[in-house]
């Protein structure tokens, strides 16, 4: 065909990620809803556990008040051709570029020390996440062929975002706080 090596390899890669930004648009569009429900749920069961015996001493509480994922879908930036790692499962290298429209609000309840509380309303928003993800496929001996799929970056990805408050909190307006 008249095609240098590399040139069907650069063909393969183009292949493989055109088709995997199309299936990452689809399916985000799909399920973007109910993976954002999932995240939430997440954040709210194991994320705040976790957190909650890191938290200072005045922090009360971490409430999950929304999460949204966005419109926008991960970008392929570039694949490595699927590989078999052992008898029973194949990985696939990928690297990815997520600006997301992702908004995580949420609210920490600080303690006053009057027996008084105060609620601090924050946004987490404009996520960036890149690097190479690893993903791994469990094989079994029947449909749908993939027993597990589990996802790891290989280093440390990049990851930039903005934190801000929803509304300024004035602590002299707490009761007790702004008479004393």
């Amino acid at each position: 065909d008249g095609l240098s090596a590399r040139m069907r390899a650069l063909l393969q890669e183009v292949d493989a990620r055109t088709w995997l930004d199309t299936s990452l648009k689809a399916v985000w569009r799909k399920y973007n809803t109910a993976m954002s429900g999932w995240l939430k749920n997440y954040l709210e069961i194991y994320c705040t556990e976790a957190i909650a015996s890191s938290l200072p001493g005045f922090v009360k509480s971490l409430t999950w008040a929304k999460v949204e994922l966005g419109s926008a879908p991960p970008a392929v930036l570039r694949t490595v051709p699927i590989r078999v790692a052992d008898e029973n499962s194949l990985v696939l290298d990928l690297e990815i570029e997520h600006a997301s429209e992702l908004r995580i609000a949420a609210d920490v309840g600080l303690r006053t020390g009057l027996g008084v509380g105060v609620s601090i309303p924050f946004m987490l928003r404009d996520v960036l996440i890149a690097g190479t993800l690893r993903v791994q496929i469990g094989l079994v001996d029947r449909w749908p062929y993939a027993g597990a799929v589990s996802f790891s970056f290989l280093q440390q990805p990049t990851l930039d975002f903005s934190l801000s408050l929803i509304r300024a909190v004035d602590l002299a307006q707490a009761p007790l706080l702004g008479s004393a």
